[in-house]
């Protein structure tokens, strides 16, 4: 007999494979490219922009690719590539300045921001004492490595939202107070209740004003919804398609990383172990990350992110005979010659709010 627990958990289970599916119907609005990467687009049209990462066997970026390069489909079918632009990953050393003074505080970095923007996520909702003092560990240990001019901002979240703990800066002394004052700390009350869904709503808001793609390293001990017996009860699958609509807009691609790194099995059993690394998977191929678990090189996995993909392509294209009929669109997209391995988001969810969508003039440039 299948003990109450046990039905639970399968519930979970089979509801986060249905739910967080790259099948998953989701919204895909109107996009804003980079200021770097500017285009013009008719108000009749529905422009799709996809930023693709690609890596060799290795895990290296791979530069030079042309368009003709790209096979790009919309549910099955080839599409017409409109744009297409390479981002090389310049370094950004002189572009965000170190520290303002004591006291003071602007807002002038957002007018020399690089292309790319990197984020590191400390999600403490999940993560026990001892799991913080190592992440801590390893978060020190990248910082003080790191080469000098490697931008970051950094954001807690332990408890009721996220907040910012340090603002996109180089200076590697304030990075290393950020990552002090933010952990370890005592996991917050009633964390049952504190959602993945609220994190990822908090981060997309936070980041909304700022232009270009954004990669957010959340480092987690796992999704929360196993932490309340009927957390299935309480989702809204209307909302999630809501808000992967503004992670999409906002070009925020999610990578979530396992703090407790090599795990045999979760306290609470394997397969809740296993619904999580499932979660977290589907979380990072929605948005066009990547997944990190059961991996105690928590730095290497920082370091390696952030060398690789700030590189990357980003296609825009035009549905053929897109109609607004409330259906998933699944996009793949495939490279002529070689063996490499692309990231980037699984599709978008046609349907009417794209029309209902307020649209810029006729030939005016967005971004």
């Amino acid at each position: 007999m299948i003990s109450r627990c046990l039905t639970g958990i399968l519930a979970v289970v089979i509801w986060t494979a249905l739910f967080f599916s790259p099948e998953l119907p989701r919204t895909q609005a109107q996009q804003t490219p980079s200021p770097q990467a500017p285009y013009t687009f008719r108000t009749d049209t529905h422009i799709v922009l996809t930023d693709v990462t690609v890596t060799d066997a290795k895990g290296k970026p791979v530069h030079g690719l042309h368009q003709s390069d790209f096979h790009l489909f919309d549910n099955k079918e080839l599409q017409e590539i409109a744009s297409f632009e390479e981002h090389t990953g310049t370094p950004a050393a002189t572009l965000i300045s170190a520290a303002s003074p004591a006291g003071d505080y602007s807002n002038d970095y957002l007018l020399h921001l690089p292309a790319v923007l990197n984020i590191v996520l400390i999600d403490i909702s999940n993560i026990d004492m001892a799991d913080q003092m190592y992440l801590y560990q390893e978060l020190m240990k990248f910082l003080r490595e790191q080469p000098v001019g490697q931008p970051l901002a950094i954001y807690l979240r332990a408890g009721a939202g996220c907040f910012l703990v340090q603002n996109f800066t180089s200076d590697r002394k304030l990075l290393l107070d950020a990552v002090h004052k933010a952990i370890p700390r005592f996991p917050p009350l009633n964390r049952q209740y504190l959602f993945d869904f609220d994190t990822l709503r908090d981060i997309a808001a936070s980041l909304s004003q700022l232009p270009g793609r954004k990669n957010v390293l959340w480092f987690s001990g796992g999704s929360t919804f196993f932490l309340q017996p009927d957390a299935v009860s309480v989702q809204n699958d209307a909302a999630w398609r809501d808000l992967y609509d503004q992670l999409d807009q906002e070009r925020i691609a999610i990578y979530p990383i396992d703090a407790r790194g090599l795990l045999v099995a979760d306290p609470r059993g394997a397969m809740v172990l296993g619904a999580q690394h499932l979660i977290m998977n589907n979380q990072a191929k929605a948005t066009g990350g990547q997944a990190f678990y059961n991996n105690n090189g928590l730095s290497e996995i920082t370091e390696h992110l952030l060398d690789t993909d700030s590189s990357f392509y980003t296609l825009t294209y035009s549905p053929h005979n897109l109609r607004f009929d409330n259906k998933w669109h699944k996009i793949r997209i495939s490279v002529g010659e070689g063996t490499y391995r692309l990231s980037y988001r699984s599709g978008y969810f046609a349907d009417g709010s794209l029309r209902d969508a307020k649209k810029p003039s006729n030939n005016t440039r967005t971004r």
